[in-house]
């Protein structure tokens, strides 16, 4: 298994933002990071609902409960399929 191909791609990155984020939100977002200037309340509302919709489809849920005393205190965990991306963004 080679680490580096898989290290940091399940992240709300920099790609996933362009993908998600209207155009306008994304380059005001890029020109606050920049600047250090505060977010407007649009502009992170816009952020948080798109991390809130990739959170969800990449979710990793447990399917015991971690206080299960049959599994030591380790949930065990499944990955969720993708679903497609909402066509109303």
């Amino acid at each position: 298994m080679d680490v580096t191909a898989i290290f940091g791609s399940m992240v709300f990155n920099d790609a996933v933002m362009k993908q998600r984020l209207s155009k306008s939100t994304y380059s005001d977002l890029i020109k606050c990071i920049e600047e250090d200037k505060s977010l407007t309340m649009s502009i992170a509302s816009e952020v948080a609902a798109a991390m809130k919709d990739w959170a969800i489809e990449h979710a990793l849920l447990p399917l015991v409960p971690a206080h299960d005393g049959r599994h030591r205190g380790k949930a065990r965990r499944v990955h969720l399929p993708r679903q497609g991306r909402r066509s109303d963004n």
